[in-house]
This record gives structure tokens, C-alpha cells and sequence, in this order.
């Protein structure tokens, strides 16, 4: 519960522009609006990245959970729960070969809450978890404070992972432009640094359009004796307004002529898809031209684009032979 000024009515609609900012797909998660009762339930679902998945089956990596906002005079209540994490982790696990990555974060929750989830993911056979500190539940431009009796930050988590089951494997975020809430880039490696001394033995970093600036933060950060591999993260731009806004709010810069390959298109989609796809295998092409490897795309619920942009870099699903 939280105490903001504001009538029931304005925080009612506060809450739903808030909905339409952070899902994609607000229109169909949107599971039930009430304005006279100022109640509103969201089911959004989340897919597990596809670095870690593999393969093609969009629908193997989801998570649905329940997102519900009631607005009074001067406060508004919001509670997430209801998630179908376990449930999925353990349906990849068993019925299939893919190798799922599941993601924490410190948000909401008290150490042995979140401790708990982690025995639980250990139990159920997963080895790898993606920990971050995840943000504020206020939403973007919001102060980030620790949940009281949490873990302060992400190296605070990746030590907690570590010893209750040092066998995970564990990645974390990593900011080529820094995250919004460090002062420096600097700062920012001290934090990818001491994440790396709790146990984190990979990175995957924020989204950039420039190449340029991956290469000279990877060169910092192996400057700083940090060696661990720096996955770079590849955001596909679907809808080029919504990704500037996303890139403002992430930190990270839009050069001009992305802006330019948009441009006139934002009302014709199909058009916007082919410039997206292309776009993102450019960018893709060039890295594994200077060595990179291994690629995180973030696919904003979009696996069809993501899926459309590896078959231009030449990858194709395996295709079991049919015995007569």
C-alpha cells in the first residue's frame, strides 16, 4: 500500500495509463477494469529469454501471473502473485531439451523468501538463474529502495544464490551507456565487479544500437581484470517511439540514423517488421564479424521477429526425419 496524493478516480487512471506503458500487449492482458469500483486486474505473461531457451517453440518459455491495482483517496494497493514460474521451469525441464535460465530479482521480497524460490528452483533441476536487482514497483523515474529484510543489490543476491546452492550458474546485467541510478560508468563496472566476486560468471548487457559502444565498455571492463564473457543485448526496434522511450528510460542512446530507417512508417507495420528484422541482423552480422559469439535478443513478447531475424543470420530449425 502506498500513499500518493491524487482522488480515487485520478489514481484509477493513473494506474491504467500505467498498464498501457508497461505491457506491450496491454489491450489483451488487461483481464478485468472497474472505474466505479477503481479496480483493475492484469494476467501479462513474460517469455524466458531466448539465449538461454533455444529453438524456436515461442510458447515453451511462459510465465503468467496476475497483476491487480485498487486506488483510494491518497493511496493506491498493488499485488503481483499467482506466477506460473515453477510450473513452466519444471514443464522445459522434463518435457523437453531446451535449457531454461530462470529470472530473479530482489524486488518485493525478504531473503529467505526469496532464498525459498531458489531451493525451490534447485529442486526442480534448474542450474541457471539470471539475478538482478530488478526496479522500483512505483515504476520508471521511481528511487529504487531495498525491500526491508531483501537483499540490497544484485551482488548482494548473487552471493545469497551462491550459498544457498554454490552450483548454480548464474548471469547478470551489465550496462555498456551505466544503469540510470549510477553516477558514473565507472561506478557501474564497480558494481559488474563485485557481482563477478559473488559468483556471477557471466553478463548480459543493456540493449545499444552502436556496436562501437559494446567494444569500448568490454574494453573497460576487461581493463578492470573482469574476464568473464559479455553477452551483448540485441533489442529489435517493432515500434520505433515505443523503443526510444524504452531506451530514455533504460539509459541508452538512439543514434539518428535509426530514427531515419523508421521514419514514415508508423502506420504501416509490415513495412516497419522487414526494416526491424533487417536492422537487428546488421547489427548482429557485424559483431559475429568482430568476434562475438553468443547474442541475448530481447524480444518484448515479439518471438516471431526474433525468430524471422535468425533465419536471416542462417539458422534453421533441426527438422527430424520422418521413418516410413
Amino acid at each position: 500500500v502506498e500513499s500518493v496524493p491524487g482522488s480515487a478516480d485520478e489514481l484509477y487512471r493513473r494506474a491504467r495509463i500505467w498498464f498501457s506503458t508497461a505491457f506491450n500487449d496491454a489491450k489483451e492482458v488487461l483481464d478485468l477494469e472497474d472505474p466505479i469500483g477503481h479496480h483493475l486486474t492484469a494476467k501479462p505473461l513474460t517469455r524466458f529469454s531466448q539465449s538461454f531457451i533455444g529453438g524456436a517453440d515461442s510458447t515453451a518459455g511462459v510465465i503468467r501471473y496476475v497483476v491487480s491495482i485498487d486506488t483510494k483517496e491518497g493511496r493506491y494497493r498493488a499485488t503481483i502473485g499467482s506466477f506460473e514460474h515453477h510450473a513452466t521451469v519444471r514443464r522445459i525441464l522434463n518435457e523437453t531439451t531446451l535449457t531454461p535460465a530462470a529470472h530473479l530479482t530482489c524486488v518485493a521480497a525478504t531473503r529467505a523468501e526469496i532464498d525459498g524460490i531458489v531451493r525451490d528452483y534447485h529442486d526442480a533441476g534448474v542450474r541457471h538463474i539470471v539475478a538482478l536487482r530488478g526496479d522500483a514497483l512505483e515504476g520508471a523515474g521511481a528511487k529504487y529502495a531495498p525491500h526491508p529484510g531483501g537483499y540490497a543489490n544484485a551482488a548482494d543476491l548473487v552471493a545469497g544464490i551462491k550459498k544457498a546452492a554454490p552450483d548454480f550458474e548464474i548471469s547478470v546485467s551489465a550496462y555498456p551507456e551505466k544503469h540510470p541510478d549510477s553516477p558514473t560508468v565507472e561506478a557501474d563496472i564497480d558494481m559488474l565487479k563485485a557481482k563477478v566476486d559473488a559468483g556471477a560468471s557471466r553478463a548480459i548487457t543493456q540493449f545499444f544500437f552502436e556496436n562501437d559502444v559494446y567494444f569500448r565498455y568490454l574494453e573497460r571492463v576487461r581493463a578492470r581484470g573482469i574476464d568473464i564473457p559479455i553477452v551483448p543485448g540485441i533489442l529489435p526496434v517493432q515500434n520505433f517511439k515505443a523503443a526510444k522511450n524504452f531506451a530514455t528510460r533504460a539509459g541508452a542512446s538512439v543514434p539518428a540514423w535509426i530514427a531515419e530507417r523508421f521514419a514514415g512508417l508508423d502506420h504501416d507495420p509490415a513495412t516497419r517488421k522487414l526494416i526491424a528484422a533487417a536492422v537487428a541482423a546488421e547489427q548482429v552480422i557485424d559483431l559475429l564479424d568482430r568476434g562475438v559469439t553468443s547474442f541475448h535478443f530481447y524480444t518484448m513478447n515479439r518471438a516471431d521477429l526474433v525468430y524471422a531475424i535468425c533465419h536471416l543470420l542462417g539458422l534453421r530449425p533441426a527438422v527430424q526425419e520422418v521413418k516410413s
